[in-house]
């Protein structure tokens, strides 16, 4: 069987990274910054079969075992987690895209590259981030204006995370699937065609849908349970403004490169872990301020989100304080911040002298971040 259709978009995934091509063989080779990558077989680490080399007269042909997830007639949601296991013991590349068709957007773009201990993560939304997650800590670059920045997000390196076995997950109980079919390579393609159980992919913040009203899909699935392809087109409705709004998103995801992905630590890397803000914070004696001292390291550049969290489930807050800096803060600032009229507010140095501050006597986060690249991951409040 050869449906491609939707699958003929994946290219788009790789972005800035570099080309890539499917092989006759379901293979791909490319480029990731200077390394050269090709696809291996996990099994035994050697190169990938062409389809000459895996070609077998029709007639004669073992099936292919189906790896758990797959069933005669249909996909199961644990298919994420035969392609997490298949993955665990191996270097792998993965390249997601979330794009809102009905917006023309990218929402989400990243491609990790993924070694045994430790992750290259590049945002191809635009923001050119890159982010370096290990066992110790994830630090981060962004070039800005001919400058870099640098941070510490608070996520370190995720195994799970990084394959996207959860959003897998929710796709695959999310479509109504056919059974799937073997490929002349060996493979397996799926088909969805209609909505299945979409309750945890209407709590992901990714799609934020109060009813899924369409579900089409295709993908390709290796043996080892590992999915190399998914392409997914769906129809949300969401709450906008008080109003009900149709909304369509596409998902490319691939797996590529597997066991042949360079995952080593870049040559940015010692600065970032000098450079990121030393940043301390907590509510003053009077209980109606954040005091923020930049201790050291990088500023913190205009167009950073500033974030204060509200933690307490009775008022349901979420993001009360949220702003974008106007000015940089750079180290030596100290900022006052408070909540007043619902509205965020900062003041450089001291308090200021006609404020009204909401008290704060609940639980807090607070955080800056840059596309969601955390300066200095989150804080607390009250400690």
């Amino acid at each position: 069987m050869q449906r491609r259709r939707l699958l003929g978009v994946m290219g788009a995934l790789v972005g800035s990274a570099g080309c890539l091509r499917l092989s006759e063989g379901g293979g791909a080779t490319g480029t990731a910054g200077s390394q050269t990558v090709s696809a291996t077989d996990t099994a035994n680490g050697t190169a990938a079969n062409t389809k000459a080399d895996t070609a077998t007269d029709a007639g004669t042909a073992e099936p292919v075992d189906r790896p758990p997830g797959l069933q005669g007639d249909g996909v199961e949601a644990y298919l994420a987690d035969a392609h997490l296991n298949a993955l665990s013991r191996t270097s792998f590349t993965t390249s997601w895209r979330l794009t809102n068709l009905t917006r023309g957007e990218t929402a989400e773009a990243k491609q990790a590259l993924v070694g045994g201990s430790a992750a290259l993560e590049r945002w191809q939304d635009g923001s050119a981030i890159d982010m370096y997650r290990t066992a110790e800590g994830s630090y981060w670059r962004q070039d800005v204006g001919g400058q870099s920045t640098y941070g510490h997000g608070r996520y370190d390196f995720d195994r799970q995370q990084l394959a996207r076995a959860r959003q897998l997950r929710e796709l695959f109980a999310a479509g109504q699937w056919k059974p799937p079919e073997e490929t002349d390579d060996r493979t397996f393609a799926i088909e969805a065609d209609g909505v299945g159980e979409t309750g945890r992919l209407k709590e992901d913040w990714r799609f934020q849908a109060k009813s899924v009203e369409s579900f089409t899909a295709e993908g390709e699935v290796r043996p080892d349970g590992i999915v190399s392809k998914l392409t997914v087109e769906l129809s949300l409705l969401r709450e906008d403004d008080g109003q009900d709004r149709l909304v369509k998103l596409r998902v490319d995801f691939q797996t590529t490169d597997v066991g042949s992905t360079d995952s080593s630590k870049p040559d940015w890397y010692s600065t970032a872990v000098e450079q990121a803000p030393d940043v301390s914070a907590r509510i003053t004696d009077d209980g109606n301020y954040v005091r923020m001292e930049h201790a050291g390291g990088t500023a913190m550049l205009p167009g950073t989100n500033v974030v204060l969290y509200d933690r307490s489930e009775e008022t349901d807050r979420g993001n009360w304080g949220y702003e974008q800096l106007g000015q940089p803060v750079e180290a030596g600032t100290t900022l006052y911040l408070w909540m007043e009229d619902g509205q965020f507010h900062w003041n450089r140095g001291s308090k200021p002298a006609d404020a009204n501050p909401t008290p704060l006597d609940g639980r807090y986060g607070f955080w800056m971040h840059r596309e969601g690249a955390e300066y200095f991951g989150n804080i607390e409040l009250p400690k």
